[in-house]
């Protein structure tokens, strides 16, 4: 025979395993693609924002690459006079701009905890030479 507490024991049972669990909030992914020749932000809004309003100044792209907070967007983009420009692309909407013309030899990359550009350009004579480029305004990029 059960005595009295047990039945209080299952009840609290039986009421806790029926309360479901909150469902965790996603954060949604977000991801840029080249698409038609422009670059498209998928994730920012229920509809993919392209980039570039048309035309697009540029007629290629490469190095997608996204700061570690996902903030910011740097790419090379190729304009008509096959010039490799070195991009950066705030997720607020505003216009990409351009942080330098380069030739880059590896992949862009962020460093420091996104506040700097890293990346290598073409080699000079015998000198392979990596650069950070702080992504504060006004100063210059270093090489180490």
């Amino acid at each position: 025979m059960l005595k009295r507490g047990t039945f209080v024991l299952i009840g609290l049972f039986v009421i806790l395993g029926s309360v479901a669990p909150a469902a965790a909030q996603e954060e949604p992914t977000i991801y840029a693609a080249v698409v038609d020749g422009n670059i498209v932000i998928y994730g920012l809004s229920d509809t993919p924002q392209p980039l570039f309003v048309d035309p697009v100044p540029y007629t290629g792209f490469s190095q997608l690459t996204w700061s570690p907070d996902g903030s910011h967007l740097a790419f090379v983009a190729t304009d008509a006079n096959y010039n490799h420009l070195l991009m950066l692309a705030t997720m607020d909407g505003s216009e990409p701009v351009m942080i330098q013309m380069v030739n880059v030899l590896m992949p862009i990359s962020f460093w420091g905890e996104g506040a700097a550009l890293a990346y290598t350009p073409s080699p000079t004579y015998d000198s392979l030479i990596s650069m950070a480029l702080p992504l504060t305004p006004g100063v210059g990029p270093t090489s180490f």
